[in-house]
Parts: C-alpha cells; structure tokens; sequence
C-alpha cells in the first residue's frame, strides 16, 4: 500500500503531521546525499566546478602530491613527492600519468582511482626580479662573513637574477680565499628554494698561520684517544681551515685543520 493511502486513513491532524514529517525527511535526505557527495568529492581532490588545469602556487624544490590536489593537505598521501618544480617565474604542468608514476614509486598505485586525478596541473613559481645594487647590499653580510678574515674590497653580481618571492636569507661560499681575486657564490633562500649566483670578490688577506713546506705537529682524536705526529703542510692555511699534510713519518697524505700556526687536527 502506497504511503498516500496509508496517510488518507487517519484523521486530518496527523495526516497533516505525517505529510509534514515525510516532507522534512525527504529535504533533509537530498541534503545528506548533497553534502556526502560533496565530502567524497573534497575528499578525493575533485571539485564539481574545478577546470581541468588548474594554478597552483608552488612552494619548494620538489612539487608535493598535495599541492596537484590541495585537499591531501596534511595527509600522508599529500606528502607524495611528485615531480621537480619549476625555477622562480617559471612553470610545469603536472598531468596525471605524472601523478600515477609518482604513486607506484610510492608503492602506492591503488590510493586515487583515475578518476580522481585532475587531467592536468599548473604549477608556478612567484618570482621577483633584484638587481645587481639590490644584491650587493643585501648579500654583503654574507659575503663579508665568509670572506673573513680577509677584507672584502669589491664583489660583482650579474646585473640581474630571479629569485622566489617572500622573505630571503642569503649565505656565501668561496673557493679559497687569498689575496687578489677569488670566486664563489651567494645562495638566495627563500620559500624553500634556494638560487645560486656567481660572484667575483677581491680581498686583500692577512698572511695564513700556516705555509706550505710548514713543519707542523698533527693531532689525531679517536674517542678518548689521542695521538700525535710530525706532519708537513702541503697547502698554506688559516686558522679553522682544512688543507693537505703529510706524515712524516708515514708518508700518507691527510686532511688536517689549521689549530694554530704549529698544530693541525687530522679530520675524517
């Protein structure tokens, strides 16, 4: 018996309450269903309106599952590393066949259906330009940092260079340091990427504590063990720097670091 029979039997109040009740019942199941199948929706990465490629800002050096589908966010799944990301003001576009590459690497093939998977992925990188000027005064603690204890005298940046838009820190490295001109390089770091740029510094050094041909006297510390040694410098050094010995004694070549002008310690 239908339920339109059933309510014309009993009287007209409950007739009315019941209807009422089948009404409310029925709106709030369409509302359920609605609301599950937009939960699975959200929860699968897919939203009914979202186009086929989709932008999305890109944080570091390695794209991440969750940035191809920013409902994975937080989750174990999203932390699947899914391709390279692009260089600062440039972009990639992650496909899925990317994404389902990604997941068998993780051992993970059978965690998203196809269907799940957006067809297509932009990802791009914010991108600020900073000029040769820019770069020299807000790199200049670093280099002066890692050129010491030489005076720094000049350093030369390209005339610009592109680096990831947000806060940065900057550090220096320098093969060497001597007086006259040395190379090396300042990293920008910035929303976890890191730029490098070339740089040319010209420094004016102190003498190093250590000569080459230096009769030295070579530490070696194992544990609670210590040992010493008569050694030659090969290289010259300054205090803290790591250069080439000799033992004398042996004959073997090592790497030491410059205690003082007399003493080296053997390093690993």
């Amino acid at each position: 018996m239908g339920p339109a029979k059933c309510l014309a039997k009993r009287p007209a109040a409950r007739r009315r309450a019941l209807a009422r009740l089948v009404q409310l019942t029925a709106g709030m199941t369409r509302f359920s269903l609605t609301l599950m199948a937009s939960l699975m929706l959200v929860a699968a990465g897919v939203s009914a309106q979202q186009p086929a490629l989709h932008e999305q800002a890109e944080r570091g050096d390695r794209v991440l599952l969750e940035e191809v589908m920013p409902a994975l966010t937080g989750t174990p799944l999203g932390a699947v590393d899914v391709a390279q990301a692009p260089l600062p003001g440039g972009n990639i576009t992650v496909r899925r066949s990317d994404v389902q590459r990604a997941l068998r690497q993780a051992g993970l093939t059978s965690a998203l259906k196809p269907g799940e998977i957006p067809k297509s992925v932009q990802i791009s990188r914010e991108a600020i330009a900073l000029s040769r000027e820019q770069l020299s005064a807000q790199a200049d603690a670093a280099v002066r940092s890692a050129t010491s204890p030489c005076e720094l005298r000049d350093a030369r940046f390209p005339s610009e260079v592109r680096v990831m838009g947000g806060p940065r820190s900057f550090r220096a490295e320098f093969n060497g340091l001597h007086t006259g001109t040395v190379t090396g390089a300042v990293y920008v770091d910035s929303s976890g990427h890191s730029t490098r740029v070339p740089v040319i510094a010209s420094l004016t050094c102190p003498p190093p504590e250590v000569t080459s041909g230096q009769q030295l006297l070579a530490i070696a510390v194992v544990g609670q063990v210590k040992a010493t040694a008569p050694a030659e410098a090969r290289q010259p050094g300054r205090v803290g720097e790591i250069i080439r010995v000799t033992n004398r004694a042996t004959g073997a070549s090592l790497r030491a670091r410059v205690l003082d002008s007399r003493t080296v310690e053997i390093v690993p």
